[in-house]
């Protein structure tokens, strides 16, 4: 009797035993399959896309003084010149014709000075007025004449012609002989021989992506890439600028305007051609961040509406036949992003270095509910 009693405990327990067994393979069936992903520490890039322009900081402006009139020009646009080249000869002749008027207008003036202290001295008071007024308008028209001419000569176009003031590419050349240039119109633009420097502006704010972060200093490490120059043909000797330019620069000056970063980097390199001031590039920007404690793949990272960021945390709890993993919900506060990885700041402290969290979960969960996970891989 107490043999089959306890074979029926045996043969009880066996079935129990493959009961359980089978119902938990049953269950097992319907959980989530997760990939496992630890949580690491790390840097993340973050990349903008933008335009800037070129800028030549030394780029020098050659205007007019005068009202000038071109009688050759000697270079064409994009001639290279030297510091010293005569670049432009002016029509001098009507400066000159005027010149010589005042001057004759001069000495006759200062002759009659002279011929007015040759006279007899003046015998009565009323002879000593009429003399000293005589003087005064002689003086007064002599000094005003001697003006006219120091105004002639201040506005008139060099002598030996328009010599270059420094060596470098002539730009925006936008004259021709027989042009009348009036005083402040700029001739030419002289680019130096020189890195230039890209002029651009981060994207507003407001306009970032939610997962990029608000920008919070300047003189960051910037490294831009020039993909493309616009191709320019159009008096440049038929020259067409390079595309798919590589920049590799730093930021030399940053400053906030309306939450806008204005940054300047230097072009480092570029192709033959020479770049054109006030040309337009298209730009990515990359800003490196500093170390982040952690690190997560963006698949790991599930969006909700309002901006809320989660990742499921494997937990581990003890069950039946040992551990068992979970799922935990847990809410998270996206810094930033590179298109690959993010740093997450954790808002719930449930999150720490080397935490193993699931990328894609294959089912759908509600706020705070706990799923069972079948397997980690």
């Amino acid at each position: 009797m107490k043999k089959k009693i306890r074979a029926a405990i045996i043969i009880s327990v066996a079935i129990l035993a493959i009961l359980t067994f089978v119902s938990r393979s049953v269950y097992n069936r319907n959980l989530l399959q997760v990939s496992a992903i630890t949580v690491e520490r790390g840097f993340v890039t973050t990349v903008w896309e933008t335009t800037g322009t070129l800028h030549f900081p030394n780029a020098v402006n050659v205007s007019a003084g005068g009202t000038w009139r071109v009688s050759d020009v000697l270079v064409q646009e994009g001639d290279i010149v030297y510091e010293g080249e005569l670049l432009v000869s002016f029509d001098k002749r009507l400066i000159d014709i005027e010149q010589q008027a005042i001057e004759l207008e001069i000495l006759r003036l200062n002759n009659s000075l002279a011929a007015l202290e040759d006279l007899r001295s003046p015998q009565t008071a009323e002879e000593r007025r009429a003399r000293e007024r005589q003087r005064v308008e002689i003086e007064s028209s002599l000094a005003l004449t001697e003006a006219r001419l120091d105004y002639l000569l201040f506005q008139a176009p060099p002598s030996d012609g328009l010599l270059s003031p420094i060596s470098g590419m002539v730009h925006r050349l936008n004259i021709g002989p027989g042009s009348v240039m009036r005083e402040g119109d700029v001739i030419l633009i002289l680019l130096p021989d020189e890195t230039p420097e890209i002029l651009f502006s981060l994207p507003d704010r407001q306009q970032m992506p939610v997962l990029f972060p608000p920008v919070t200093a300047s003189g960051s490490i910037i490294r831009p890439t020039v993909q493309a120059f616009k191709e320019v043909t159009s008096q440049v000797r038929g020259m067409v600028l390079h595309e798919h330019l590589t920049v590799n620069g730093h930021v030399v000056h940053g400053s906030l305007r309306s939450g806008r970063w204005e940054c300047r980097a230097l072009l480092t390199s570029f192709d033959d051609a020479w770049p054109i001031l006030d040309q337009d590039v298209r730009l990515t920007v990359s800003l490196r961040s500093e170390m982040q404690d952690l690190i997560v793949p963006l698949s790991s990272i599930e969006m909700r509406p309002f901006d809320m960021a989660v990742v499921y945390i494997i937990s581990s709890r003890q069950g039946l036949f040992g551990l068992e993993d979970y799922l935990v919900e847990t809410e998270v506060q996206i810094l930033f992003d590179n298109g690959r990885i993010a740093s997450i700041a954790d808002t719930s402290g449930r999150i720490r270095s080397g935490t193993v969290i699931a990328s894609n979960p294959s089912g759908e969960m509600r706020s705070g509910e706990t799923v069972w996970v079948r397997e980690r891989r």
